[in-house]
């Protein structure tokens, strides 16, 4: 039993890319734990069911994605929040993400070119150019020096 819904949604109009996610939260006072939460999530529908306490079915107005969605629970303040990334959002997401591990990187060396390879790793292997190469060992200072001699 949940009291009241509170939706700053306008199903006419186009957000375009305003909304990325949904936030659901529920406030659940008879609840010490998580895991007395039984939690479904669909594209259009979220389900939350604790036996004999609380039960709420609710129709998204957008569609989401099941698969990236996050539930947290507040122990103190009994709310469980729920995020549900919108489907379309998390689409755009996935194909950035293919496209930038799918595109060749400048660290990839023509394997005809042999000499340069081997340059190239022995450069690699001694951190040149890298940031590994620009750490120093900081020198003891006159405190550190005697405090081996004990």
């Amino acid at each position: 039993l949940v009291s009241g819904q509170q939706y700053a949604f306008i199903p006419e109009k186009d957000y375009g890319d305003e909304i990325r996610s949904l936030l659901v939260r529920v406030e659940m006072r008879r609840i010490e734990h998580a895991s007395e939460v039984d939690v479904d999530i669909t594209e259009h529908e979220l389900a939350l069911d604790v036996s004999g306490k609380y039960e709420l079915e609710l129709e998204l107005p957008l569609e989401v994605d099941d698969n990236a969605a996050d539930a947290v629970f507040d122990r103190q303040k009994r709310v469980m929040t729920i995020t549900l990334p919108l489907k379309a959002f998390t689409a755009k997401a996935y194909e950035k993400a293919r496209e930038k591990f799918s595109k060749p990187t400048e660290t990839e060396v023509n394997a005809d070119d042999s000499e340069t390879n081997k340059e190239n790793t022995a450069a690699g292997n001694l951190g040149i150019g890298s940031q590994a190469g620009k750490i120093s060992e900081k020198p003891p200072t006159g405190s550190e020096k005697g405090s081996d001699s004990a």
